[in-house]
């Protein structure tokens, strides 16, 4: 079990085929007044959401689930737990199949395949659709959700003892969202009102062909120049760093022989780790990071090209997906080391 706790999807990418099936259920239109790029390719929100209260912002603590966020949920008169992921901006509620799921009162659908992170891109899991859910975070509901639940077979529950699963686009794609890990609480902010007060810098972010968004950077490896660099966010992503062996970008295979680095949709992920001398973000330089290095037939994507969470907690975040900014403020972390899984 000491492995398996630190076992994460590194990115969940929905297979097309149930896509168009589900389009219509995106529900909202954007509200007159609200605050939205012109160029935002984010598209409407999943459904639509409630607040018992009328204010502007919402607090909900989170924690640690590992090396994951988790944020206290209530679905159907059930309190459960869900992770936090963004690697790829996706509708859907993601549930993890188990008896504590069947007991949520979903009514299962449809037949999908959920690919993703993995050394052999054409496995997936089997997994069934819902509609029409609705789930709380505290003050704030989300009705008429879409969701993908894992068959009980794939054993993904297993990954995640006491998790009932994931959410992205719920909490993304209808508020600004905070995470403030000096004290630990996520901040949704309602966007027609959303103005950054803090001190930190805005960082553009940029969508790819799968709803993965990326940030530029810098990277500097031992006894190298440093190169600008384009990685994807993903909140979900359990190493501080994941870059593809290029030589493009003078990134060279360590010595050392492959070992398992985690386990995603598509089977296990295999490659190497090193420790790059820096890493610069938004004119915040790291030093001595941690990153794990994997062999790709292209310059990669959002699976093997990512920030994860261990370097994102350095920084408190607000993604400000309407008009594609990421904001950081280093907090009281920044100085310090990287938590990294542990085999």
């Amino acid at each position: 079990m000491g492995r398996i706790k630190y076992l994460i999807v590194v990115s969940w990418v929905i297979a097309i085929a149930f896509l168009a099936g589900l389009s219509a259920l995106s529900g909202n239109v954007v509200r007159a007044g609200q605050r939205i790029s012109k160029t935002s390719q984010l598209g409407p929100p999943p459904g639509s959401y409630t607040t018992d209260v009328d204010q502007d912002k919402f607090i909900l603590p989170f924690t640690f689930y590992g090396m994951n966020l988790m944020v206290d949920a209530r679905m159907n008169g059930a309190d459960i737990k869900m992770l936090i992921d963004n690697g790829v901006m996706w509708d859907e509620l993601l549930f993890y199949g188990s008896d504590l799921v069947d007991g949520l009162g979903m009514d299962y659908e449809g037949g999908v395949l959920v690919t993703g992170a993995g050394d052999d891109r054409d496995k997936g899991i089997e997994s069934y659709t819902a509609t029409g859910v609705s789930i709380s975070f505290g003050p704030v509901t989300f009705h008429d959700q879409a969701a993908v639940i894992t068959s009980k077979a794939s054993g993904w529950a297993d990954f995640f003892p006491g998790i009932a699963g994931q959410v992205c686009g719920a909490l993304f794609k209808h508020f600004v969202v905070e995470f403030d890990f000096d004290e630990q609480n996520l901040i949704l902010h309602r966007r027609e009102t959303f103005q950054y007060q803090g001190k930190g810098s805005p960082v553009a972010m940029t969508r790819d062909e799968n709803g993965a968004y990326a940030i530029p950077v810098k990277v500097k490896t031992r006894d190298k120049p440093a190169v600008d660099y384009s990685l994807f966010i993903d909140l979900g992503g359990i190493n501080p760093m994941a870059l593809v062996i290029s030589e493009k970008y003078g990134i060279e295979k360590p010595g050392g022989d492959k070992v398992y680095l985690a386990h995603g949709a598509s089977g296990e992920i295999t490659g190497y780790r090193d420790v790059l001398e820096s890493v610069t973000i938004g004119g915040y330089e790291l030093n001595d990071v941690p990153v794990v290095l994997t062999e790709a037939d292209d310059e990669g994507d959002h699976t093997n090209k990512t920030l994860g969470l261990p370097l994102l907690m350095h920084f408190n975040l607000v993604f400000d997906y309407f008009n594609e900014t990421l904001y950081l403020e280093p907090n009281e972390h920044f100085a310090g080391s990287f938590e990294t899984p542990t085999d």
